[in-house]
């Protein structure tokens, strides 16, 4: 689909978006700065007549394979992820103009996948499997494949080189697909989308001043989630340990 065909289709009012990943997408609509909201607010201030209905499907946790066992699971199970009055089977047994899915994280974290190329393949194989199958069962008219998110602040961390070669994976097996890759390194639109929207979102994050201290405190919130880290007490205590390192 060309980038006029895309724009044509967010003009008519009626885009539904399905994003797939783990807890920073459950985040993306349960926290009031998360990305699904940046979403509809920069689709509507792109375009004033578009509705968007943006479905968070994010679950704590959850990395390539356990995706793949859910999305098996919800054929004929109804279950519910970290959103909520989201169910899963429904959300993928209905149509999507838009599906984006975004995982890496926990599978580093866990780890679920090992620091050679026999698992860095598995892993790529399975991501590709589920891609495949959502795709089938949503027929979305886009796809974008997201890069993850750094796991520590280190950028070079050996989480974080675990992460940048699955992120090298991802982004072939985006070209594989033929699909839109978004990149979390550079921020979540990159150049598959339309300039007029890019250019607005742009100039939004530039005036809230949303820098390098706002994204790692959204991210380390993610993290502490994922490690059980719950009062507020202990996040400002691991907040401010993360950035003594």
């Amino acid at each position: 689909m060309t980038l006029h065909a895309e724009a044509a289709l967010l003009k008519e009012g009626h885009v539904r978006i399905v994003l797939v990943g783990d807890s920073i997408t459950g985040l993306s609509r349960n926290h009031p700065a998360g990305y699904a909201h940046l979403i509809e607010w920069a689709l509507k201030a792109a375009y004033p007549d578009c509705h968007p209905d943006i479905a968070a499907l994010g679950g704590s946790g959850m990395g390539v394979w356990s995706w793949e066992n859910a999305e098996l699971k919800s054929r004929t199970q109804e279950r519910f992820l970290d959103v909520e009055g989201i169910p899963l089977k429904a959300t993928l047994d209905q149509p999507a103009d838009v599906l984006v899915i975004m995982l890496g994280m926990n599978d580093v974290l866990a780890p679920y996948v090992a620091d050679d190329e026999v698992s860095y393949e598995e892993w790529t194989q399975t991501y590709k499997r589920m891609v495949t199958v959502l795709q089938a069962r949503l027929k979305p008219s886009i796809t974008a494949v997201a890069t993850a998110t750094l796991c520590t602040e280190d950028v070079d961390s050996p989480q974080n080189r675990v992460m940048d070669k699955l992120n090298v994976r991802i982004a072939k097996l985006a070209e594989e697909f033929h699909r839109s890759r978004c990149s979390r390194r550079r921020g979540f639109l990159r150049g598959d989308a339309p300039e007029k929207l890019r250019g607005r979102l742009r100039r939004t994050l530039d005036s809230r001043g949303a820098g390098p201290q706002d994204e790692s405190e959204r991210q380390h919130s993610g993290f502490c989630r994922h490690r059980g880290i719950d009062s507020v007490s202990e996040r400002q205590s691991s907040l401010q340990r993360s950035h003594q390192r």
